[in-house]
């Protein structure tokens, strides 16, 4: 037997545990097409190939009779190889689902195009916008029949990738198809653009689907609203969108235009260095935000004011003023579940562990802060703790006032591998001191340390 695997199909969740479990039942089982080893999108399929491989390796054959390597998916163009040979219909005038209804025919052929388009693939901002040898053009299909072409067509415009020279070209085609707007789920905007030009609202005042509204490069300066272009993105999408990151490009900025963003889940703003809000229709403003993410201080101000009730995660920035972050977490610190923070400016006594007592997880933007995690009283609910690396003097903080941290994860820091280096290393005898009472210290990979064997010689000493 032969098998050959999509990753369109393996895409189906329930399509994927049917296959994994029907395989290690199969006896006759020798050639094996594995979808998964370009490296272009390795990170977005890792856990799939890994637990298809896992179900091979149980299976009662073990040893394939061949294999094939895939080639590379950085080239740009695709060579004539990578398409297959479809050998030519017997009958020309065969119509598929032609006794089905045309509501059932359209429903079936929509989603297998979905998967042939890769329309979930190209949501994500890390996917090839170009075509490579395991996702050639989607072109192609559009040419095989007007059918394909009608219902395939609004795939196209699924997810977007805007640069400054394609919004003209955007924003002239929407004028001309404004049936095709509400097809537009997920626009990737220019990086640092800002938002006034006319093109870019003539594609807001026809794109009225749109979930996710952020640039390309998730590192990279959101896009600049001005009053007009943010008002304009929530009358048209407020409904809509789930995801936004924005950079205010205005003084000030009216709860009632926050308002209209009902459904945002994921926010990332940036903006002025001190921005004011009007208190129009504020307190209700955002009630399904669950992350928040922002880089002035001020705007915590702005957000201490609302309600908040989905909150229970937090990205501040590197420097935040003592009385905004107090004023904050005396608001919303006791849902957060989840926490970021740069280096805290102003008064050195303030803790705040003190204002979010349900914490699952900290994440210091520099070296772990020793003071905040010197308690007199038990933390019951921390678990992990990140940060760049260990400060000086970390070993004299005693953690016996966490009860549930089982990890200290340092991003700036990998394990020493020579002899010298290990015991020159302070993050070594703190790591094994922390194995003591079952936490871990994981290096910038994820790998914690494991104590080295010692000889009876060493014991003694």
């Amino acid at each position: 037997m032969t098998l050959g695997i999509s990753k369109n199909l393996e895409n189906s969740s329930s399509f994927g545990e049917t296959l994994l479990s029907c395989i290690r039942t199969w006896a006759n089982l020798k050639t094996f097409g594995f979808p998964y080893g370009s490296n272009a999108d390795a990170g977005l399929w890792t856990k799939r190939a890994r637990n298809l491989v896992g179900e091979l390796a149980k299976a009662q054959l073990k040893v394939l009779s061949r294999y094939n390597t895939d080639q590379s998916s950085n080239e740009e163009n695709v060579s004539s190889e990578f398409i297959p040979n479809i050998a030519p219909s017997l009958n020309p005038s065969f119509r598929p689902m032609e006794s089905a209804s045309e509501e059932t025919r359209e429903a079936v052929w929509k989603r297998v195009l979905f998967f042939a388009m890769y329309v979930e693939e190209l949501r994500d901002p890390t996917f090839p916008r170009w075509p490579t040898s395991s996702h050639p053009s989607r072109l192609p299909i559009l040419t095989v029949s007007k059918y394909f072409n009608q219902l395939g067509v609004p795939y196209l415009y699924d997810a977007p990738n805007l640069t400054i020279r394609t919004m003209h070209r955007m924003a002239k085609q929407l004028q001309q198809r404004p049936h095709l707007g509400p097809s537009i789920r997920f626009l990737f905007v220019p990086m640092g653009a800002a938002v006034t030009a006319e093109d870019m609202l003539q594609i807001l005042s026809h794109a009225t689907n749109i979930e996710s509204f952020v640039p390309r490069s998730l590192h990279s300066y959101a896009t600049r609203f001005s009053f007009k272009a943010l008002d304009m993105l929530g009358r048209t999408t407020g409904p809509s969108l789930k995801e936004m990151s924005l950079t205010l490009d205005m003084p000030k900025i009216s709860g009632s235009l926050l308002a209209q963003f009902t459904h945002v889940r994921i926010l990332e703003l940036r903006g002025w260095d001190e921005v004011r809000i009007t208190p129009d229709k504020t307190l209700y403003a955002l009630p399904s935000l669950h992350t928040l993410r922002i880089e002035n201080s001020c705007f915590l101000n702005v957000f201490a004011t609302m309600r908040l009730e989905s909150l229970h995660t937090v990205v501040l920035p590197y420097f935040v003023r003592v009385p905004d972050l107090i004023k904050f977490l005396k608001a919303h610190g006791r849902r957060l579940l989840h926490f970021t923070i740069g280096a805290i400016d102003g008064d050195d006594g303030f803790q705040f562990l003190d204002l979010c007592p349900s914490l699952e997880d900290v994440h210091f933007l520099s070296p772990c802060d020793e003071f905040q995690l010197s308690r007199e009283t038990p933390y019951q609910s921390l678990t992990k703790i990140i940060a760049e690396r260990l400060p000086d003097g970390f070993e004299k903080v005693s953690l016996d006032f966490f009860p549930a941290l089982r990890e200290i994860h340092l991003t700036e820091f990998e394990w020493p591998t020579t002899e010298r280096d290990i015991n020159r290393s302070k993050c070594v005898s703190v790591a094994e001191s922390l194995l003591e009472k079952s936490i871990r210290l994981t290096d910038s990979t994820g790998k914690h340390w494991i104590p080295r064997v010692k000889s009876t010689r060493t014991r003694r000493r």
